[in-house]
């Protein structure tokens, strides 16, 4: 054969790097040529287009025959004992194709488990092909277990590139972040995920043309992934650190957590966080920043070092088994990694670790105040009980003492509705009596007539104002058709609450208008508030 006549010759006469070119593409050849034959009996056994995750979608595998037997060729090879000179190359044909193989088989595919697709890939297409060279029994004791971890690698490095996308898709990527998890532990390849995932999160999220809320729903979702992939918070807390302090710097952070928390049309994960059955009060003192600066990742994982030499000492050639080594049972076993003491502490919640960003619960309440206090403001109808359900979830989360002031604020709202409906109850009493007493009167019937009807249209919304946040208290020259009934209002509340009395905040009020036009009517609200 020519290849083997050159490889003979080549000790005296050639130079060894176009010898090992030569090699490395007939092995290429006649692995493409597997592939190709793989991919075209699974079409055949198929013809189905559904059963592609299966197979390399962007491999031209147009089959055709080899102008000489791969077989015969692998026999002369053996026989001249020239197979255990092939490490190198094999070496390097394996690992371009396992990683092409790889990104064509699961790149974008999150929603479906596909490490076993890239196994029978593997039992199929690379072991036959391989142990048609090298012989069974090598292949067993020294090539078996490097390609299983191969393998492993190759598919760790290809989710490890697509993690900000893979974050960005959950929990409809949970199939491939659990896959990941097996993976890593197979692999060791923790510290290479978290720098790679760190460089992503800076270059794809932390910059000025995200807006906050998208900010904080990928980081609630790489808390979840990272949990998945790693029970012990390590990875977490060496990723979590820049992301907190670019949210710590942003001026609407508060405002974009406290209302996922408590609107339920744009609250996410957060709204459901803060409804959860089993929830406790937050712990502030777990994953504060200044504890999470220190994390060390080579410190909090620990590997066996001179396991991991002794693995790749096996090899004839150190650099090429830095990527494809002998994973022995004891490397995988020294590539889990092992948390020390400092992550020995509960897990942080989710919200505690977003509150944590400022290391204050006192911050977020008061925001939420503020927000309260303009949603009361514009609720005409004075229901409160949305309000309430969601002041009884913050004091399981954030204690009583927190929110003592918010539910003053409600219970004035409440108050308001009922101290309504009694001066109504009272001033349209009085002035039926007026009307029953004078209704043989046809000139005060027209001017009681217009009370009654006049005695209903103001309702107030009376405030504790040292329980409120600063309200603008700007003088606003009210109408005087509606003057009247203001004072009228006024004056009953005074004798039902002797000796208070209303100060009118006008400029925060809301005044429904009859707008009459040529031929219709429209109604329209006009709005003055802070």
């Amino acid at each position: 054969m020519l290849i083997a006549s050159l490889l003979i010759t080549s000790d005296t006469m050639s130079p060894p790097i176009p010898i090992d070119e030569t090699i490395q593409t007939f092995f290429r050849t006649t692995l493409n040529h597997q592939r190709a034959k793989w991919r075209k009996s699974l079409l055949d056994d198929s013809h189905d287009s559904a059963n592609s995750s299966d197979i390399e979608n962007s491999f031209d595998t147009s089959f055709t025959n080899l102008p000489f037997d791969p077989e015969e060729t692998y026999a002369n090879f053996k026989n001249c004992h020239l197979h255990p000179h092939f490490t190198t190359p094999i070496t390097s044909v394996l690992q371009q194709a396992i990683m092409e193989s790889t990104k064509n088989m699961i790149s974008g595919e999150y929603e479906e488990p596909m490490l076993s697709s890239m196994v029978n890939w593997k039992k199929d297409v690379i072991t036959p092909w391989l142990r048609s060279i090298v012989g069974r029994s090598s292949f067993n004791k020294e090539w078996k277990k490097r390609l299983d971890f191969a393998i492993q690698q190759a598919f760790c490095e290809v989710r490890i590139s697509e993690m900000f996308s893979i974050i960005a898709d959950y929990p409809d990527s949970k199939p491939a972040v659990e896959e990941l998890k097996i993976a890593l532990v197979r692999t060791g390849m923790h510290k290479h995920l978290t720098i790679q995932l760190k460089s992503q999160l800076q270059k794809r999220l932390l910059h000025p043309g995200a807006n906050t809320a998208q900010i904080i729903d990928v980081y609630v979702s790489t808390i979840k992934v990272l949990r998945i992939i790693d029970p012990t918070d390590v990875l977490l807390e060496a990723v979590a650190n820049p992301v907190k302090q670019y949210l710590q710097n942003r001026k609407d952070t508060v405002r974009c957590i406290v209302t996922s928390l408590t609107d339920e049309k744009s609250g996410g994960d957060l709204y459901q966080e803060l409804r959860m059955q089993d929830a406790k009060p937050l712990d502030l003192g777990v994953g504060d920043i200044n504890e999470m600066e220190k994390v060390d990742l080579n410190e909090l994982y620990a590997f066996d070092e001179d396991e991991e030499d002794e693995v790749l000492s096996e090899g004839e050639d150190e650099n090429e088994n830095e990527k494809m080594n002998d994973d022995d049972e004891s490397s995988v076993e020294s590539a889990t990694p092992t948390p020390t003491q400092p992550n020995q502490t509960p897990k942080t919640e989710v919200l505690s670790m977003l509150v944590g960003i400022y290391g204050s619960k006192e911050l977020f309440v008061n925001e939420y105040r503020l927000m309260l206090a303009d949603k009361l403001l514009t609720n005409l109808s004075f229901d409160t009980d949305q309000e309430v359900q969601k002041l009884e979830l913050l004091k399981l989360r954030f204690g009583d003492s927190c929110v003592h002031f918010c539910e003053i604020m409600v219970k004035d709202l409440y108050d308001s509705r009922r101290i309504n409906k009694t001066i109504h109850e009272t001033v349209n009493a009085r002035n039926k009596n007026k009307n029953d007493s004078n209704k043989n009167d046809n000139d005060n019937d027209v001017g009681e007539d217009s009370t009654v009807q006049n005695s209903n249209i103001v309702n107030v919304a009376i405030l504790s104002d040292i329980f409120w946040p600063a309200l603008q208290k700007q003088e606003l020259k009210v109408h005087p058709s509606i003057q009247p009934s203001i004072q009228e209002f006024s004056d009953e509340y005074a004798a039902l609450k002797n000796p208070r009395k209303l100060v009118f905040l006008s400029t925060l009020g809301v005044v429904k208008l009859d707008l009459e036009l040529t031929d219709e009517v429209d109604e329209t609200k006009v709005v003055k508030r802070r």
